[in-house]
């Protein structure tokens, strides 16, 4: 009697704590959540997980439009996807990065991506809670929740039996032991090393598919927190996500069997239920009931899944735009024309960008010498009519723009695996945008660094203007970066000219990257060769050179 007193005490202290706990815990998430907003993340993700994170996004049908995987390198949208992913649940990160990758081309579509955002800047104390139910349901370390989950409905079903006969054997030797103390206490290590073994034997191989039907028990746990938070302008988002998690009322019998706690847990009382589940097996039994639901109910899951996607990846915007200095809501139009008009532009993830403006409605060429901003312009533009299209938000005081069909051709590399060239690679690269400007329903909008920098000066100019010359009459807005002073004369009839300069000094060249019209005067390659500490007699004759090809429009010879 006095045993089962103690034991009583026992559990009724180890409620106690483990309450205490969970608030605890539940108040410093709450504040983590108020204190992120506005932040960039800091999260940091292996090659694995981000692969992960990119399964929604590869694995739905190929829709026109969508970034390609150049475009995508080019701009260095990793580093942004990873900056402004503040998202609270595995959803949401996944949702996220599709979100990114697939820019809009409806008003009505892109005007509701904006009230929802604009609600969760407007309304801290509705985003803060449904932050904190996203965030008890949880992420996962290296798994895509949407692979496993449709991965889970192939699962052939297998047999509980042995499961269940196992627990049986331990529950019957427990008693054993206080009537046949050898023989009880000798059955009953025996049947729970064998129950240890076979249970992570049989978890390893289930072991994803049991942290989504854990991920599944938390998610219609909290549907009951998404029911009581009052978002009244989001009312239909959360219907649906209601009705899509009462299709998995069976989840909520025994769930706890499977998952007692959320993402967040380490209790006394959930590391109890850890060991119950090693030695009776309980979460292997439910797994095999649930794998069923999840088979009969996928169109649901799936709405849950893109819903909740969808309001996890606003808050993320909302943070985005807390975080940057300036921003505006995009005009945009659909037109068959082009045009944008960017005023006080930047980089949203440099620490100290220069802001420029510009308006124009066609197509571009920058010229400059080394380091003096081309190409981090040509990225600030792309990015930013990449964000206008997607996060509803551009970092600079306005824009107003076409919608556009996104491509670049940057920082490309030889195709060593594939036996390809430089050229050959830029030339395909190329290729692909002259091919969408012919079949897109709106103009497209491409970034050029350096065209066909990959061949020699005389077949570079001749061909990259032709191509730069039909680009221009097709619906195409290109912003080319070139280092050709040539193609500006050539293309002076089709192209506006802009131009990025430095002041040389004695020991010294400065940078404004401030973009100004017309075409490039300055030329400083050879000049900091000299900064550099190049010897003089070779910046000298290099100097001398070039001058002498620009009076007689010949090379001379070097002599031995």
């Amino acid at each position: 009697m006095e045993f089962l007193v103690l034991f009583l005490v026992f559990v009724i202290i180890l409620m106690i704590k483990s309450a205490a706990e969970g608030r605890r815990r539940e108040r410093e998430l709450t504040q983590k959540l108020r204190d992120r907003f506005g932040t960039l993340s800091e999260e940091e993700r292996t090659e694995e997980k981000y692969r992960s994170i990119q399964y929604y996004f590869r694995s739905r049908q190929e829709e026109p439009g969508a970034l390609d995987d150049i475009t995508w390198n080019d701009l260095d949208m990793d580093r942004l996807y990873q900056a402004l992913n503040q998202t609270n649940c595995a959803m949401g990160e996944e949702y996220l990065y599709d979100l990114l990758r697939r820019p809009l081309y409806d008003l009505a579509a892109l005007a509701e991506r904006q009230r929802v955002i604009a609600f969760f800047e407007e309304h801290e104390e509705e985003r803060v809670k449904l932050a904190l139910a996203l965030a008890k349901i949880g992420k996962f370390p290296q798994i895509s929740l949407y692979e496993y989950y449709h991965r889970a409905m192939e699962l052939t079903s297998a047999s509980v039996w042995p499961d269940l006969v196992q627990a049986a054997l331990l529950l019957l030797a427990l008693p054993v032991v206080f009537f046949a103390p050898p023989i009880g206490g000798t059955a009953l290590v025996l049947l729970v090393a064998a129950n240890v073994v076979t249970y992570f034997q049989r978890k390893k191989r289930i072991e994803p598919y049991l942290q989504v039907v854990a991920f599944l028990v938390r998610l219609t746990h909290q549907a009951e927190t998404l029911r009581s938070l009052e978002l009244s302008d989001l009312a239909e988002y959360q219907e649906r996500i209601l009705a899509g998690t009462a299709a998995f009322s069976s989840f909520r019998r025994g769930a706890w069997l499977i998952n007692s706690g959320s993402s967040m847990s380490g209790d006394l009382a959930d590391i109890v239920m850890d060991y119950i589940r090693i030695l009776f097996h309980v979460d292997l039994i439910k797994f095999a009931s649930m794998v069923t639901a999840i088979r009969r109910h996928r169109r649901e899951l799936d709405i849950v899944y893109e819903t909740i996607g969808f309001l996890d990846s606003c808050m993320a915007a909302a943070s985005f735009r807390a975080y940057l200095p300036e921003w505006c809501i995009p005009e945009l139009t659909k037109s068959r024309g082009h045009r944008l008009s960017a005023r006080q532009l930047y980089h949203p993830l440099l620490e100290e960008p220069v802001k420029n403006s510009i308006k124009t409605e066609r197509s571009v060429l920058i010229t400059g010498s080394n380091a003096s901003g081309k190409s981090t312009f040509l990225k600030t533009v792309a990015i930013n009519v990449v964000l206008a299209q997607t996060l509803a938000t551009a970092a600079c005081a306005s824009y107003q723009a076409s919608f556009f069909r996104i491509y670049s051709s940057m920082a490309l590399s030889d195709n060593l695996f594939g036996g390809e060239s430089y050229y050959m690679v830029e030339i395909k690269s190329l290729k692909r945008i002259l091919d969408a400007s012919a079949t897109s329903s709106c103009p497209v909008f491409c970034c050029i660094d350096e065209v066909l920098r990959g061949t020699n000066t005389l077949e570079r100019i001749a061909a990259s203007s032709q191509i730069l010359s039909v680009l221009a009459k097709k619906p195409v807005l290109a912003f080319v970066a070139t280092h050709d002073l040539e193609l500006t004369q050539i293309l002076e009839a089709q192209y506006d000219n802009y131009h990025f300069s430095e002041e040389v000094r004695e020991n010294d060249v400065r940078f404004d990257y401030r973009l100004k019209p017309g075409r490039a005067q300055s030329r400083n390659a050879i000049r900091l060769l000299s900064l550099l500490g190049f010897p003089e007699e070779l910046t000298e004759a290099a100097r001398w050179q070039a001058e002498q090809f620009l009076l007689t429009q010949e090379w001379k010879r070097l002599s031995e």
